[in-house]
């Protein structure tokens, strides 16, 4: 669901004076789109990554095998729609945390925190449908 962050700040009509300043709280309100396809509860309720964080591990620990743009090298292409394992975040996650050890991919829970293997999940779902150029083709299912 997409939320959008509002300030609730107070309106000053014209010539008026406003009272002492204050921050204005933050409010969350998802979007009318958003309502309409999406029943997910508003971030504070899970976690989430941070896709800037994920894309900053991805490029440290996983282009050796996905690649620099995540085309895929020996490990498969994460930017077209086909998802092995899953595609939603919480699939991207297990798929990172526990690896896929018939298929070569290590499970990253030693060397990540939690917050780091949510990031490069938040990253990894945002690269679905983007396809990167030169990418590898879509891999069977196991």
């Amino acid at each position: 669901m997409r939320w959008v962050a509002l300030l609730a700040a107070p309106v000053i009509a014209c010539g008026g004076a406003a009272s002492t300043p204050t921050t204005p709280p933050v409010v969350a309100v998802p979007t009318a789109s958003a309502m309409e396809s999406d029943p997910t509860p508003p971030p504070a309720a899970r976690t989430m990554g941070d896709v800037t964080r994920g894309q900053a591990i991805f490029q440290k620990r996983c282009t050796p095998c996905h690649g620099e743009h995540a085309q895929g090298r020996i490990g498969p292409n994460l930017t077209d729609d086909c998802f092995l394992h899953g595609r939603d975040r919480q699939s991207i996650l297990q798929t990172i945390t526990e690896g896929v050890p018939t298929r070569g991919m290590v499970s990253w829970r030693v060397q990540l925190r939690e917050q780091e293997l949510e990031d490069v999940a938040e990253y990894v779902h945002s690269l679905q449908g983007t396809y990167a150029p030169g990418g590898r083709p879509c891999q069977e299912a196991p």
